[in-house]
């Protein structure tokens, strides 16, 4: 979670949908066709993987039994962290994998209940602008 002037988060907004854990069997048979970057942190994924590609770490209700020592490549702010801090904002990291997650939901023909606005990023960056306004003028 990113914080805007320490105050308010700024988050990646997951639906889990468990796309990413799912496909993740088929990430690593084509691990070639991605940049080199994305080659490392796909290759160092150690974890085990499913007769059906899917990472047996995937829950029932598509949460991650080993959330809060997942590896990098199952981790959004790592990756951005390590590899993007110059490319893009953070917030623009978040709305391009949101892009790719929104995408997989429909390829994949996922319940329009896991889509994500991307629009719900402008309104964080919003509300944290108006609790900075709010507490400057608080003085």
């Amino acid at each position: 979670m990113t914080f805007i002037n320490n105050e308010k988060p700024v988050h990646f907004i997951c639906t889990r949908c468990g796309m990413c854990c799912k496909l993740i069997g088929q990430i690593k048979k084509s691990v070639e066709k991605y940049p080199v970057w994305m080659q490392e942190v796909i290759n160092d994924f150690n974890e085990d993987i499913d007769e059906n590609g899917v990472c047996v770490h995937l829950q029932e209700d598509n949460t991650c039994d080993i959330y809060d020592t997942r590896p990098l490549l199952c981790n959004i702010d790592a990756i951005y962290d390590k590899y993007h801090t110059y490319l893009y904002s953070r917030v623009e990291w978040y709305r391009q994998n949101t892009r790719h997650c929104n995408e997989l939901i429909h390829l994949f023909g996922m319940d329009e209940k896991y889509l994500v606005d991307i629009k719900q990023y402008d309104k964080q960056l919003q509300e944290a602008a108006l609790e900075r306004a709010r507490k400057k003028s608080q003085g």
